[in-house]
């Protein structure tokens, strides 16, 4: 054992071990059967925490006894309102030798950083994050991982994140994830051919509520129509369109795309008579005509010999934004009338591979994940140049608004989700709150002689 520490109600205690775990105890329950066996019997740890790739060096315990903080080559934090049942809530890459929280739980120190846990707007997957999805509200997240689960969080304050539950079922990788318009219903597409439907009116217990399986191998993603009656599923070897009017029956409707490559991504249009799909390695944009779901039929696109994929509507049916592979820029296209569609500008990128391209819900800003580990969000209003959100430490394949445009979600292959501040008033008012002291009037008038005095940040 490296480490140990009671819980502030002195009934838990957790320790770290060389084995790479931290363990909880019921020491109360311990000393009860001691007492009474007379001392002979040995105590069982309530939950043994697995995850760290070093040994456990540091546990601590927040003040008020809800949080567990591990420390092993990682620091990981776990939810122990039920001791025996501790669920990870985070992650941190780094850790080593010491933690220690705050007498007002507000900060972590461990030896190689200070955190203030009100910016930890994080969570976790035990492998790569591959999407994202608000349901209306934007008060739930849903996330899929390649460790074969979809988890659904809570969302508080547009920051912090909580865990409300795991979907298990799929036998490989999750692909997608995708909420119906009313928040009721949660598609997950996986690399097992299947598609999961889930009843999520209760999100901290979601209900199985069918299977689906499009018969085309892999699936890579599914997407709900307008009207949530209709879902979109593209897999390996097949897309086509389904009824989900009910969701414990879907019905399959048609397909598309079947004399050309397999079908990457596809996206409705808001008016819910056009999806636009991608294709292929090397990159096409199709847009077909689904007024009749059951007869779908290709318009016309100047765009077929373009490499362009992970075409995007924006909410307003105006503009369509996708990747172009060869020049790792991303067009926005003119769909306003969208049987000519036109290409109306060009956007720098970061000069690395774009996964996933979405608009916020006024389409005035644009955001993607890159396989430079960044994540880019443009205003489509002002400059062409994007502004570059770092922090994953790996590519970024998953990026999603919530719906009021005030948060950003990014999930990546470092196996984390991010949440951020789209606004420059809350990042302002976020870094005014951790600056101390301000300056004052003395300071101001011997650093800035030709200003007058106007700092940044309040007086508190």
């Amino acid at each position: 054992m490296t480490s140990a520490a009671f819980s502030p109600d002195g009934r838990t205690l957790a320790t770290g071990s060389w084995d790479r775990t931290a363990r909880v105890w019921d020491i109360a329950a311990a000393c009860s059967r001691s007492s009474s066996s007379g001392g002979g019997r040995r105590a069982q740890p309530l939950a043994v925490l697995r995850g760290h790739p070093a040994i456990v060096w540091s546990v601590a315990f927040s003040p008020d006894g809800s949080t567990l903080v591990s420390v092993g080559g990682t620091t990981l934090f776990w939810d122990v309102a039920a001791p025996a049942d501790p669920k990870r809530t985070s992650m941190l890459q780094s850790g080593f030798y010491q933690a220690v929280f705050s007498p007002d739980g507000r900060l972590l120190a461990n030896a190689d950083k200070l955190l203030d846990l009100r910016d930890l707007s994080l969570a976790t997957h035990d492998d790569v994050v591959t999407s994202l999805a608000f349901a209306p509200g934007g008060h739930l997240l849903a996330s899929p991982s390649w460790d074969g689960t979809a988890r659904l969080w809570q969302v508080t304050g547009g920051r912090a994140l909580w865990p409300l539950s795991v979907l298990h079922g799929h036998t490989r990788f999750v692909r997608c994830v995708a909420f119906s318009p009313d928040g009721r219903i949660l598609v997950t597409a996986g690399e097992d051919g299947t598609v999961r439907v889930w009843d999520v009116t209760d999100p901290r217990k979601p209900r199985l509520a069918s299977v689906l399986a499009p018969d085309g191998g892999e699936v890579a993603g599914a997407g709900f129509g307008p009207g949530g009656h209709l879902l979109a599923v593209w897999a390996q070897d097949t897309a086509g369109l389904w009824d989900l009017t009910d969701p414990g029956n879907p019905r399959p409707l048609s397909r598309i795309a079947e004399d050309g490559p397999h079908v990457t991504m596809a996206s409705f249009r808001p008016d819910g008579r056009t999806l636009v799909t991608s294709t292929g390695e090397s990159g096409s944009l199709r847009f077909w005509d689904i007024s009749e779901p059951r007869n779908p039929r290709e318009r016309p696109s100047p765009f077929r010999s373009e490499p362009l994929t992970g075409g995007v509507f924006s909410a307003d049916d105006r503009r369509l934004a996708a990747f172009h592979r060869t020049d790792k820029t991303v067009w926005l296209i003119d769909v306003s009338d969208i049987d000519r569609p036109a290409k109306v500008a060009q956007l720098p990128a970061s000069g690395s591979w774009l996964y996933t391209l979405t608009f916020d819900a006024d389409g005035r800003r644009l955001a993607a994940g890159a396989g430079d580990s960044k994540a880019l969000l443009w205003d489509l209003s002002g400059e062409a140049t994007p502004a570059v959100l770092t922090g994953h430490s790996n590519p970024v394949p998953a990026v999603a608004f919530s719906p009021d445009g005030t948060t950003l979600a990014t999930g990546g292959n470092d196996f984390t989700i991010r949440l951020r501040d789209t606004g420059l008033d809350a990042v302002a008012t976020r870094i005014c709150d951790s600056a101390y002291p301000r300056i004052t009037r003395t300071q101001w008038a011997q650093y800035f002689t030709a200003v007058d005095f106007n700092p940044p940040c309040p007086a508190t």
